[in-house]
């Protein structure tokens, strides 16, 4: 299911850590630097993390529980359930865009980078 949540920026930054130990993994809105394992210089709609602003994110439900080891997440300030599954979303996303006449064209933009 999509869930939204509130996180403090400590705990954003604890996720954005969190993805750059591994080495990357998928999001948006955001961009970073790896280095040394841990995110560096992260902006979020273009502007610097503020650690003292909550900020909104949309995720599944099992993330959202923790999942992945994104215990973080259980310290959300606010939580708002969808009621909508992942794959209905996207599923209902790629028919309008297929019956507009648009072609789904990914691309790789540099939001996680080791530079």
């Amino acid at each position: 299911e999509l869930v939204f949540l509130k996180l403090n920026g400590s705990d954003l930054k604890a996720f954005f850590d969190l993805i750059a130990s591994q080495g990357g993994d998928s999001m948006s809105g955001a961009r970073f630097v790896i280095k040394d394992g841990k995110a560096e210089n992260i902006t979020i709609g273009g502007r610097p993390l503020d650690l003292s602003v909550a900020y909104w994110l949309a995720t599944s439900d099992y993330v959202a529980d923790g999942g992945d080891s994104f215990a973080m997440f259980k310290n959300s300030l606010e939580r708002f359930r969808t009621g909508e599954k992942i794959r209905d979303i996207m599923i209902r996303h790629m028919k309008r865009t297929y019956a507009s006449g648009n072609m789904i064209d990914p691309v790789t933009d540099g939001r996680i980078s080791d530079e």
